[in-house]
């Protein structure tokens, strides 16, 4: 092991740099070859695609709001249908928030985000295909159920590969994205509805209008959430937890190579 050089064991007992050994335990294991790996292009990002991901939540727990005036006379909403749409999301999210903590840590982040909005996309499509009120309720409370997963885990996912100093921040840049998802899919609306836009389908057995055109555009955010997802690699936090700790070092690597612009052997951590 060179001068330089740190080595951390599978039971996380030690950290070894030169010649001075202090105890740790795994997490800290992880911090110091997340720190190993540098801050650059790789955290920029795996931040910048927590952007769909924060539209693709905001979209579908706000659509509702701006689908109302335009949609109340096709669906023939009531004052208590549209509460009943306003709050159906939030009751999927509320009897499926304690699911997707547990089938996180069973499945891995990024494999559990894949499926999350993917499917999440799927839902928004369909609900865009609503023409009735029962329809549109049951995939608004599917899709709270569905998105409520994607919420929590990609904070998780984010955050694993950061350093204690560089995670205080994403919280916050989490809430800027949120706010700006806020402006976002007014104007979505604006662009898009209006009373002359009609397209028949299924020899007239389906009307869409422009709303559904609308809740069709807001599956876009989660469509790109899951292609970027596919691409980026499973945390390293989390293949350390379940004992992959090669495949972690791959990670590291790879974070080191992109961020430093050097050789992935140049990389000053190895797992025994």
């Amino acid at each position: 092991m060179t001068a330089n050089s740190v080595e951390l064991s599978r039971s996380g007992g030690s950290v070894v740099t030169g010649t001075t050994t202090e105890g740790c335990d795994s997490a800290a294991n992880h911090e110091v070859a997340v720190k190993a790996s540098s801050f650059g292009l790789f955290n920029v990002l795996v931040i910048a695609i927590m952007l769909p991901a924060s539209l693709s939540s905001v979209f579908s727990t706000t659509s509702m709001s701006y689908v109302f005036p335009i949609a109340q006379c096709d669906l023939n909403l009531t004052v208590d249908d549209k509460g009943l749409l306003n709050s159906v999301t939030y009751f999927g999210m509320l009897v499926s928030g304690f699911l997707w903590g547990v089938l996180t840590d069973l499945f891995g982040r990024r494999k559990l985000l894949v499926f999350l909005f993917f499917f999440e996309g799927i839902m928004v499509i369909l609900t865009g295909f609503s023409q009735y009120f029962a329809y549109l309720a049951a995939a608004k409370f599917v899709e709270g159920i569905v998105i409520t997963g994607g919420v929590s885990t990609v904070l998780t996912y984010t955050n694993e590969f950061h350093s204690a100093y560089h995670r205080t921040f994403i919280p916050v840049i989490n809430g800027i994205y949120s706010n700006l998802a806020s402006i976002v899919l007014p104007l979505v609306g604006w662009s898009l509805f209006t009373d002359s836009m009609n397209l028949s389908l299924l020899n007239d057995g389906m009307l869409l209008r422009s709303w559904n055109i609308f809740l069709f555009v807001t599956a876009i955010p989660s469509f790109v959430a899951f292609v970027f997802y596919m691409i980026l690699p499973e945390s390293p936090k989390f293949l350390m937890t379940v004992g992959k700790r090669e495949e972690a070092l791959e990670v590291f690597r790879t974070m080191f190579r992109i961020n430093t612009r050097r050789s992935r052997d140049e990389y000053p951590v190895s797992l025994f």
